[in-house]
Order: C-alpha cells, then sequence, then structure tokens
C-alpha cells in the first residue's frame, strides 16, 4: 500500500511546493488585515479652577486657569449676599494689574456683573487666563468683605 501512496504524496508536495507546468505566475498570498485602531476615550472636559475666596470692597482677587488646548470655558461665580454688587472678568493671564483696571485699561475676554451667580461662557484658545472678581460693595449687610465661590469649568476642545 506504501507503494500506492508515493505518487500521490509526490504529487501533493509538487502542489504545496507550487511546481507547475503552465508558467503562469505564482499568486501572492494575501496578507492578514489589520486589527482596527481603538477608539479614543471619550471626552469629559476638566476643571482648570475652582475657588472659595474672600473678597475685599473694591479689591480686584484674581483667579489663575490654564487651558491646555481650545475649548469652551464655562464659569460660574457666587457669593454669599444677594444684595452685594460683584463683578467677573476674564483677562489673558498678567496683562490687568489693578491700576490699569481702575483707569479701563484692560481687555476683558468676557465680563458679567448683576445676577447672582454669574454665569457666563466664552470659547478660548490655549493659554493662560484669570478670572478677576471686584467687590464693589452693596448688599444688605453692609460689608466690607464678601466670600464667593468660583468654578471654571472647559468642555471638550473644539475641533
Amino acid at each position: 500500500m506504501s507503494k500506492l501512496l508515493a505518487p500521490v504524496c509526490l504529487a501533493a508536495a509538487a502542489l504545496a511546493l507550487g511546481c507547475n507546468d503552465n508558467n503562469s505566475t505564482p499568486t501572492a498570498a494575501s496578507s492578514p488585515t489589520p486589527a482596527p485602531n481603538p477608539s479614543p476615550a471619550a471626552c469629559t472636559g476638566t476643571t482648570p479652577a475652582t475657588a472659595t475666596r474672600p473678597l475685599t470692597r473694591n479689591g480686584l482677587d484674581s483667579t489663575p486657569f490654564t487651558t491646555t488646548a481650545a475649548g469652551h470655558v464655562d464659569i460660574t461665580v457666587d457669593w454669599q449676599d444677594p444684595d452685594a454688587n460683584v463683578g467677573a472678568f476674564v483677562v489673558q493671564a498678567d496683562s490687568c494689574t489693578p491700576q490699569r483696571f481702575n483707569k479701563e485699561g484692560c481687555s476683558f475676554l468676557i465680563q458679567s456683573g448683576g445676577d447672582k451667580p454669574h454665569k457666563m461662557g466664552v470659547d478660548l484658545p490655549a493659554g493662560s487666563y484669570e478670572l478677576l472678581l471686584d467687590y464693589f460693595g452693596g448688599g444688605a449687610k453692609g460689608s466690607s468683605s464678601e466670600t464667593a465661590t468660583v468654578q471654571v469649568v472647559q468642555s471638550c476642545p473644539t475641533s
């Protein structure tokens, strides 16, 4: 029986090695399909700054924050006395001194006054910024100081 298998094995070996009589070009083996790239992680946004800080009447208090990518920034400022007058201003970092502020020489990227709490939003490129708070006074308590809470939240980067 082994004599009968020899020609079959020889034929199978010739086929496996690509031997043929018609001189046709061998076909290249197909390469495997690459695995798909994993999906990027879902964007959750960041919180560049949160603070609870005392404010002094007619004082300019700064909360610095940095954005590492372009995106939308939402800012909320709240304080204790509903009748107090607090202004909120966003500027480039180190661009607005109290002297320049008092002479109306600062370039505000966004500002808010009036309603409590202040809620404002602005699209910003990556960079360093300051949220300036000015307690102008007022309020039923007639206090010379106030306490504010600040939250700066950046949404996912814009495309």
